[in-house]
Order: C-alpha cells, then structure tokens, then sequence
C-alpha cells in the first residue's frame, strides 16, 4: 500500500526543474501548462494532491498490465496510461500512473526539449499481452 510519505519521497527525489502533480510536469514543455497548486518546495502539500486509493488501484493492477523490459517504452507515460486504462477500464490521471509505476519499480525518464524537461517521462517497461500471465513465486 502506497503512503502519502513515499509519494513525498518520489517528489524530491525528482530534479528542480520537475514539479509533478496528478497531471503531470506542470513545468514541462508540453501542453500540460499551470500555475503551480503548491510551492515547489512544499513536498507535503504537493503529495497530498495524489488520490492514495487511485494509485493504490493503479499498483495492484500494474503486474497484470506491464512487464519489465530492458529497455524504456517509444511511449511516454501518457501513452501508456491509456493502455493500462484500456486493459483494465479504470481511469488514471498522468501523474498518479507516474507514482504507482515508479512506486512500483519501474525506472522513470525525464527527457529534455531544449531546456526543459518534458510533461511526460518515459518508462523502462512494455505491456503484456492480454495472454500473458505475471510470473509468481508460489
């Protein structure tokens, strides 16, 4: 179960030019352009946004829908959040996917356009496909 303490954690753990939110980079080039909800540096106040019960959802459904790769998905983490959506029909916000597939292991990207980084990271992972079953330790 996911803790409002280790999204804390994820947020600082981020480069200064990133200020994720439930949406995403809010300070990426992209088109996810806001005025921040929280001071940058009000790490608490900014994890507190993140729904718990939707990233918690997110990280229990994520075995079924992705797999380890050796290399980071073409797709960014918009992309493939509407997979996860697709396979499960649950819906997601960008940034809590970001969480709960970070939280849950997979390496997280930040790319740079010009000088700033991007709204979207990339993710070392690839989706299963819908026969695939996760690999357990009984």
């Amino acid at each position: 179960m996911v803790l409002v303490t280790e999204i804390e954690a994820f947020l600082r753990s981020l480069p200064n030019e990133i200020q994720l939110t439930e949406y995403g980079n809010i300070l990426g080039r992209g088109s996810l352009v806001s005025d921040p909800p929280c001071p940058k540096e009000d790490y608490e106040a900014t994890a507190r946004l993140f729904d718990l019960a939707m990233i918690n959802s997110c990280v229990l459904d994520i075995p079924e829908v992705f797999k380890r790769a050796t290399s980071y998905s073409q797709a960014t983490s918009y992309g493939l959040k509407h997979a996860y959506e697709a396979r499960t029909g649950k819906y997601v916000r960008n940034g809590e996917f970001i969480v709960a597939m970070a939280l849950s292991g997979f390496p997280v990207k930040w790319k740079k356009d010009g000088d700033a980084y991007v709204v979207n990271p990339v993710i070392k992972t690839k989706p299963r496909k819908a026969e695939e079953a996760p690999v357990t330790c009984a």
